[in-house]
């Protein structure tokens, strides 16, 4: 049996490249799967789902100055394009307590958004 290049087609060859290629897939799918997961963004108290958040938000920068313990700083390019400038919760700048009452239970950040 020829191919078009006019090489036999081993056996031993064959399943060993196809081998190759599914278990190349199956790292390369892996590796996107877990990389999608780890980067989600965390959204202030309130918000809408992170399909819909990109869309909505008009980026003023509001509920970062309304957050009693500057929790919530604006993103770069880390979560892509059409989240760039968006809110995020970032605990390096300091904690999100809306659970522990620091907010007086009024999530200021979700209440002053205009959107």
């Amino acid at each position: 049996m020829k191919i078009f290049s006019g090489e036999k087609i081993v056996r031993r060859s064959f399943i060993k490249h196809l081998v190759e290629g599914a278990i190349i897939i199956g790292c390369l799918n892996f590796a996107s799967t877990a990389a999608s997961s780890s980067n989600e963004p965390v959204r202030p108290p309130g918000s809408v789902e992170e399909k819909y958040f990109n869309l909505l938000c008009v980026r003023c920068g509001i509920c970062l100055q309304v957050c009693p313990t500057g929790a919530i700083s604006l993103s770069g390019f880390e979560y892509g394009a059409r989240a760039a400038n968006t809110p995020v919760i970032n605990p390096l700048c300091g904690p999100c307590e809306f659970y522990r009452g620091r907010c007086e239970g009024e999530m200021r950040c979700s209440r002053r958004c205009p959107t």
